[in-house]
């Protein structure tokens, strides 16, 4: 469910992103994932925490190759 909610709340961001990795307590969720942006692979990160019964981004990551790396 935070996936899948998470994915929602970045609608305008980076395109086909999968989640590779996930870290999740009960008051914060961590996710390793990788996307398309501008036609190129990126990888990202993101982090979630919980306030009241409410999962919020607390922070959010993406990093494009360099020359094809």
């Amino acid at each position: 469910e935070r996936q899948g909610n998470y994915l929602k709340m970045t609608g305008g961001g980076p395109k086909g992103v999968k989640v590779t990795k996930e870290s999740v307590t009960a008051a914060k969720a961590e996710y390793q994932m990788t996307a398309t942006a501008a036609g190129k692979p990126t990888s990202g990160t993101a982090t979630l925490v919980k306030e009241g019964d409410a999962w919020k981004i607390a922070d959010e990551a993406w990093a494009t190759s360099v020359g094809g790396q």
